[in-house]
C-alpha cells in the first residue's frame, strides 16, 4: 500500500478544515500513519459556494456521493454530511450501508448515526473486514472513544459523567458569572458568537447531549441503547434562582450527563441539570469545553478533558481514525478494537430502579395559597427562596416517580414551563 486514499462525503465547514489540515500536516500524517494519506474524492452538493480553501489535485469532485464512495481508488470514507431537515441521520446511514458494503474503512462524526445504527454499522464492518470508526462524534479530537475501546479494556466501567455540550457550557458560564444575565440574553450572545445555532433547540434542550451519552455508554457497557432509554432535560428552565441557589452552597450548575451500570447489568442514562460541588474537577470545565469522566475497577476515575466542537478539535479527531485505519490495513492486521457496540443486546434500567435527589422549584407569583398547594404536592422540604417562586429538596425519588409529580403539578395549573428541576449529583450532600 503506497497510500491510504481517502473520500470525503461533505465539503462543509468541518470537511473544509478536514481539508486543509490533510494539506497543511500531509507530512506529520504521512509518518504517523507509516504512509501518505491522500484524498481521492470529495462528494457534495454543490463546490460553488467558497470554501476558504482549495481541494489537492488528487482529489475528483462530485456532485453524487456513491460514485466516490465505491470508487476503487478509496479505501476510507469519511462521512460529513450531518441529518436531514428531520433531525434523521437517513443520507448518513445510506452513506455508511454503502461504504461499508463496498469494502471501505468508514469514518463519521455524526453522533445521530452512531447512536441510532451502531449496532448495525458495526455489525456490517465486521462482516466486510473493515472498521468503522467515531472518535470524532463525541467529544471531537478528545480521544474518548479510543479511550473506552482499547486503553480502559481491562476494566469494567461502572460510570460515565460528562459535560459533552460546549453550546450548554458555554450559556451556563456566562450565566455563573454575570447574574443578571438571562437566559435568553446569553443564548443570543452564544449565537452571535458562533457557538450556538440559528435554532439553538437541540443543544439546549438536551437532545446533542443524549446522543453522545448513547454512544458513550454502549461502548462501556457492551449495549445497543437508544435516545428512548434517555431521561432527558435541557437547561432553558434555568434561572436566577439556581444560580444564587447553588453559589449559596458551595454548588456549580452543569448540564450533566451521567450513565451507570446497575448490579443487574441494566444501564441508566440521564441528562439534564445538575448541581455539583463547586470543588469537584468538572465543575471547573468552562465556556465551549468538555470534559468525560469515567468510573472503572480496577483503574479508578479517570477524565478526558479538551475542545469538544470546531474545525480544529473535530479533524484531528477524524485525522486519528483515518491513521488508525491506515496502519492497520498496511500491516494486514484485523481490527484490534475490543470494544463495539452490539446489536440487538440491550438492557436499559426500570425507571423505578434509580432514585435521585432533586431540587425543584416552582413559580408561584407569590401567591401563598399556590405555594401551600405546591409544598403539598411535591412533599418535599422547602427551601426557598420564596416571593414569586419556591424551590423545595426531594430526598430520594425514582425517574418515574418524578415525572408523576411534575404530571401532578401540571394538572393542577403549575405550567411546565414555570416548574425547574435540577438532580444533585456527585456527591452533592
Amino acid at each position: 500500500m503506497s497510500t491510504f486514499r481517502l473520500a470525503l462525503v461533505g465539503f462543509g465547514n468541518i470537511g473544509s478544515g478536514l481539508v486543509k489540515h490533510i494539506i497543511e500536516k500531509k507530512d506529520l500524517l504521512a509518518q504517523r500513519a507509516g504512509v501518505p494519506i491522500e484524498l481521492t474524492w470529495i462528494a457534495d452538493k454543490e463546490f460553488e459556494k467558497p470554501r476558504g480553501v482549495t481541494p489537492p489535485t488528487s482529489a475528483k469532485l462530485t456532485t453524487n456521493w456513491r460514485e466516490a464512495v465505491t470508487a476503487a481508488n478509496v479505501d476510507a470514507v469519511v462521512e460529513l454530511v450531518g441529518v436531514g431537515a428531520d433531525g434523521k441521520p437517513t443520507l448518513a446511514a445510506d452513506i455508511a450501508r454503502a461504504a461499508l458494503s463496498a469494502g471501505k474503512h468508514f469514518i463519521t462524526a455524526n453522533k445521530g448515526l452512531i447512536a441510532a445504527h451502531g449496532g448495525e454499522l458495526h455489525e456490517l464492518a465486521a462482516k466486510n473486514g473493515v472498521l468503522l470508526l467515531f472518535e470524532a462524534s463525541v467529544g471531537a479530537g478528545i480521544p474518548i472513544i479510543s479511550s473506552l475501546q482499547t486503553g480502559l479494556a481491562p476494566d469494567r466501567i461502572t460510570a460515565i459523567h460528562g459535560i459533552v455540550n460546549g453550546t450548554c457550557n458555554y450559556i451556563l458560564t456566562q450565566l455563573d458569572s454575570d447574574s443578571s444575565l438571562t437566559m435568553q440574553k446569553a443564548i443570543a450572545d452564544a449565537q452571535a458568537l458562533g457557538y450556538a445555532e440559528p435554532d439553538p433547540r437541540f443543544d439546549v434542550e438536551g437532545n446533542d447531549t443524549a446522543y453522545k451519552l448513547v454512544i458513550l455508554a454502549s461502548l462501556a457497557f457492551g449495549q445497543e441503547l437508544s435516545v428512548d432509554d434517555v431521561s432527558l432535560d435541557g437547561i432553558t428552565k434555568l434561572g436566577p434562582e439556581e444560580g444564587a441557589y447553588a453559589k449559596a452552597n458551595g454548588l456549580a450548575v452543569k448540564l450533566l450527563a451521567s450513565a451507570a451500570q446497575l448490579a443487574d447489568g441494566s444501564a441508566s442514562l440521564v441528562v439534564g441539570p445538575a448541581f455539583i460541588p463547586a470543588t469537584h474537577v468538572l465543575a471547573g470545565v468552562r465556556d465551549v469545553f468538555n470534559a468525560v469522566l469515567v468510573e472503572a475497577d480496577p483503574i479508578g476515575q479517570t477524565m478526558y478533558f479538551g475542545r469538544g466542537a470546531g474545525q480544529g478539535s473535530t479533524g484531528s479527531g477524524l485525522l486519528a481514525d483515518a491513521i488508525f485505519a491506515a496502519k492497520l490495513q498496511k500491516a494486514g492486521s484485523p481490527d484490534p478494537q475490543p470494544l463495539r457496540i452490539p446489536r440487538g443486546m440491550r438492557k436499559p434500567a426500570d425507571p423505578n430502579a434509580v432514585e435521585h435527589r432533586f431540587y425543584i422549584r416552582v413559580r408561584t407569583e407569590g401567591d401563598s395559597a399556590k405555594a401551600d398547594q405546591a409544598a403539598a404536592l411535591i412533599g418535599g422540604r422547602k427551601i426557598g427562596p420564596g416571593g414569586a417562586t419556591q424551590a423545595f429538596l426531594v430526598e430520594r425519588i425514582s425517574l418515574s416517580a418524578l415525572d408523576k409529580l411534575l404530571g401532578k403539578l401540571s394538572a393542577a395549573g403549575f405550567p411546565d414551563g414555570a416548574i425547574c428541576k435540577v438532580r444533585f449529583a456527585l456527591g452533592t450532600t
